[in-house]
């Protein structure tokens, strides 16, 4: 069973690597898994489910992908039951008013970055995690 797992749900490499590097370098995480859009990532969380595999801790989401956005990501993820915690932050380049409203929507409003991420951001993520 993996511990301290992060998903980043991402489609610029520029940012995948931002963030692989802060969050390696937090020391928490000992797993990162990278998708390039909602979609992969999905269907990973789905055959996760299916083998019983535990769910990654931690799920960083850009909003703006191709193929799936997070909120086709969000959507799909009501379908999917899972047992104990999984933390999901919002990590994407819209300032769009209306975006921050809807990720309101889904639980989302606090936890709700502007790219790139920050060593702040990740120190906020892992407090809330309870590290």
């Amino acid at each position: 069973m993996n511990t301290n797992v992060a998903c980043l749900v991402e489609d610029d490499p520029i940012h995948q690597f931002i963030t692989n590097q802060h969050l390696e370098k937090s020391g928490y995480f000992n797993h990162i898994l990278i998708f390039e859009n909602g979609k992969k990532a999905f269907e990973h969380l789905e055959d996760l489910q299916e083998s019983g595999d535990s769910f990654p801790d931690l799920i960083l989401l850009d909003l703006n992908m191709p193929i799936w956005s997070g909120w086709d990501f969000l959507d799909a993820l009501k379908t999917l039951s899972f047992d104990g915690i999984m933390t999901i932050y919002i990590l994407t380049s819209s300032e769009n008013e209306e975006d921050f409203q809807r990720a309101g929507k889904y639980g989302l409003g606090d936890k709700y970055f502007i790219k790139p991420i920050t060593k702040d951001n990740v120190k906020t993520i892992i407090e809330e995690m309870g590290a």
